[in-house]
């Protein structure tokens, strides 16, 4: 059924028109907010625990927008096939071009570099960026569920030269990777169980969260950075936003380093989060891993 829908959708989207397109995707977005009650419950509760002083006529509206950037995003991934090079530097650039020059010259002088991301914006998008405009990243994505859904993706995600790491045994390819000197691209926005997170604030709120890049990054030297894209709706194109090297003023103490340091990637997804609220994938459980010392509380989010 899935791989049914993502060929009905290439064939239909794949060589329209983009501006139609576009709308064409915020639309199926718009249904998926009218009839998918599950994600909705679950969207509003992210929202406010994120927005505990907006009230629920925002929060609706904000998750509305999030399922039609969705719907956005799935468009352009279909039609992604078909850009050529000169395409992608025309729909996504970035939003302050000399930092693109300055991560190339951390590049150069390191050797090797960590992103870590989230999922804002065109997020799949990212690498196709990096691919044309600086070289091919390696990124850990976990497979798809669907085997079927998973080759085309995986297809599309890679077409131009970018590696896709399994995230089973990633970290021995991610050495590798690093060790080739590539770029190694992460999303680490999402939940995660206890035995493979430590828990730091995001949104006022501990939330179980993968360290694997601060902890190879406190290891090797290499620099950690964040690296976003979001839509520009009125220039319909999408702007990158790069951040900071985190790997700075490092303590000496291993487990202090890397547990400020995957508090800091969090902060910093938080504030593209803040600028950007419609474009986050609220419909995800991010606060579902609870910390001990919460183990007697009701779950954050009902079972139904």
């Amino acid at each position: 059924m899935e791989y049914a829908l993502l060929r009905g959708l290439m064939a239909a989207v794949g060589r329209a028109p983009r501006r139609p397109a576009l709308r064409f995707g915020e639309m199926l977005g718009r249904l998926w907010f009218r009839t998918d009650e599950r994600h909705r419950r679950i969207g509003m509760t992210n929202l406010r625990i994120a927005f505990p002083d907006w009230d629920d006529a925002r929060r609706l509206q904000t998750l509305r927008g999030s399922l039609e950037n969705v719907g956005r995003l799935a468009v352009e991934i279909c039609q992604s096939r078909r850009w050529s090079d000169t395409d992608i530097q025309r729909l996504i650039e970035a939003e302050d071009p000399a930092a693109v020059e300055r991560v190339q010259a951390l590049h150069r002088e390191a050797g090797a570099l960590f992103f870590y991301t989230g999922h804002v914006g065109a997020w799949e998008l990212l690498t196709h960026y990096w691919a044309v405009k600086v070289r091919p990243m390696h990124a850990v994505a976990r497979p798809i569920d669907n085997p079927l859904v998973d080759e085309v993706m995986t297809g599309l995600r890679e077409r131009r030269g970018t590696r896709i790491i399994g995230k089973r045994g990633a970290i021995r390819e991610v050495i590798q990777s690093v060790r080739q000197g590539n770029y190694v691209a992460m999303l680490v926005d999402q939940n995660t169980v206890a035995k493979e997170g430590m828990f730091v604030d995001f949104f006022g709120k501990p939330a179980c969260s993968l360290y694997t890049l601060p902890l190879l990054a406190v290891r090797s030297g290499i620099p950690l950075l964040g690296g976003f894209i979001y839509y520009d709706r009125e220039q319909d194109r999408h702007r990158v936003t790069l951040g900071p090297n985190l790997l700075t003023d490092l303590s000496g103490d291993r487990e202090k380093d890397v547990r400020r340091l995957t508090q800091q990637m969090h902060q910093n997804i938080e504030e593209v989060i803040r600028r950007h609220p419609e474009q986050w994938l609220w419909m995800h459980r991010r606060w579902r891993t609870r910390p001990p010392e919460e183990a007697e509380l009701p779950p954050v989010y009902d079972k139904r």
